[in-house]
This record gives structure tokens, sequence and C-alpha cells, in this order.
């Protein structure tokens, strides 16, 4: 498997609450696994209209903020890399397929929180164990 490829596997969980979902980076993290990895999309309640979603590029980490209720309406037809919204061609630019992305749109349009682990495979596995439980179902996407 060459590099590239390699770093298009993730494991996905979704999370009812802001507070489950900072236990989950606290899991994490407490187990030393890299946050610069770890992915978030949420809304912001400050302003139920807007999800707000973290990445990483290199050594920055870079956000992004849009009005979900509107952009994501006006875009839900418009194609964007194959047909996607610019959420969901961000998620399949990092390997997730195509059958899953408008579930966890809609995840994030609901107000759950994506917490999304995206990497080689020994971290994604490693994230994987950390997260799941009897009541947190782990999605993994291999590339």
């Amino acid at each position: 498997m060459n590099k590239a490829m390699s770093k298009k596997n993730s494991c996905i969980s979704i999370y009812p609450t802001h507070q489950a979902t900072e236990q989950a980076l606290e899991d994490l993290q407490k187990a030393g696994l890299d946050l610069k990895q770890v992915f978030i999309a949420s809304k912001v309640y400050r302003s139920d209209a807007y999800p707000i979603g973290f990445y990483n590029v290199g050594e920055s980490r870079c956000y992004w903020e849009c009005d979900v209720q509107t952009n994501l309406k006006r875009t839900a037809n418009a194609v964007i890399n194959g047909g996607f919204s610019a959420f969901g061609a961000m998620l399949y630019n990092m390997g997730i397929p195509r059958s899953c992305i408008k579930q966890y749109e809609q995840a994030v349009m609901l107000g759950q929180n994506l917490l999304i682990v995206h990497g080689d495979s020994d971290i994604v596995e490693q994230a994987c164990k950390i997260l799941h439980s009897e009541s947190q179902q782990v999605t993994v996407h291999r590339a």
C-alpha cells in the first residue's frame, strides 16, 4: 500500500452531546493518541444554525464554519466533487465511502457530533479500540 492510500483510513463515532464528545477526546488523549489526527464536526450552540469543524493540515489546525440550514440545503443538489455538499466532499476526500456521507451530514444537521480519527491504519485501529463500547458504535472506513 502506498503512503497516500494509508492516510485514507478513518473511524467515526457519532455523539449526541458535546459532553460525550469531550469525554471521548479525553479518552483518546489519555491513551496517548495524537489529537492532530482528530476531526470534530458539530453544531455550535451559540448560534444553532452553524456547525463548526476542525481539521488538520500538516502542523496547522484549521476550522470551517457554515450555515448548515441554508448552505447544506442550497448545496444539496449542487455538483461539488461528484454531487456532494462542501462538507460531504470533505468527507469523501478523507476516504469516507459515498454510501455513508448522507448519514454523517444528517447527524450534524440534527445537532449530533462527529468525532473522526483519520490517518494510518494503526492509529485508526487504536482509536477504534478506545472509543468502541457496548453503548458507543464506531465505524471504521479503510482505504
